[in-house]
């Protein structure tokens, strides 16, 4: 059926055009609605500034460690009183209220390109090809040896035609090849994932926690807002890149 078959483009174009999409990294655009904050960021923050006004027997501001502010206030956070931590979910809530109509009336793009490339995580599996990807591969040859001078756009448009007009049994092995491939790739990504979720995780905590300490030196200096958005900055726009 013609659902399954691609776009009649040279493989090489083919490939960069996907290759482009998956590997490009992408930032938020400019007018797009920020995203809301968290219960604890709002909390950090408000305790960031409640430590700022704290003075030493001097009568001067006490200096404040980063690290110790952090860990003192995620302490803070988990032996925080029921009603106390409803009424940061609720400033949460009214702001993502917020965000959601601002998201509903923007008709702008959410993402734009940048000039970096992801680099390719060591020991991802190649993703395995389609059947017209394998038929194509086992046309080409015998196209080329009939066609020595056939450039590569032609010879991929004549695997197209080739393909959108051969019978279903003819598609049979080649669909079923890609079934085999696909389902030993989905095994190889499984183990592949496995091996670094641990690994993932504890990056994320490590983020979150360089994050809080650029959210804390930011409070010091008299940013709150700026705070909160530094704490949120990269855990969110990981949980960005999975749902999108």
């Amino acid at each position: 059926s013609s659902s399954c078959q691609p776009e009649a483009l040279p493989e090489e174009e083919l490939r960069c055009s996907i290759q482009m999409k998956v590997d490009t990294v992408f930032k938020k655009a400019p007018g797009a609605p920020k995203r809301f904050k968290s219960s604890y960021v709002h909390f950090f923050t408000h305790f960031v500034e409640k430590k700022k006004l704290q003075v030493g027997p001097d009568g001067l501001p006490i200096k404040l460690d980063i690290s110790s502010l952090s860990k003192e206030c995620s302490q803070a956070w988990k032996t925080l009183p029921v009603e106390q931590r409803k009424y940061w979910d609720f400033v949460s809530d009214q702001e993502k209220q917020e965000y959601m109509r601002q998201s509903e009336a923007y008709q702008g793009p959410w993402r734009i390109a940048t000039n970096k490339v992801k680099k390719k995580k060591d020991g991802a599996p190649k993703r395995s090809p389609s059947a017209f990807f394998l038929f194509a591969n086992a046309k080409r040859p015998v196209i080329k040896a009939k066609y020595p001078d056939m450039p590569n756009r032609e010879v991929v448009k004549a695997c197209s035609e080739m393909w959108k007009h051969i019978s279903n049994s003819e598609k049979g092995p080649f669909l079923e090849e890609e079934r085999k491939l696909r389902a030993q790739y989905h095994i190889e990504a499984e183990t592949w994932k496995k091996q670094i979720i641990v690994r993932e995780q504890q990056q994320e905590e490590e983020e979150r926690g360089e994050d809080e300490k650029k959210a804390g030196k930011s409070g010091i200096g008299g940013g709150g807002g700026g705070a909160a958005a530094a704490t949120t900055t990269t855990t969110q726009t990981r949980q960005d890149a999975r749902q999108r």
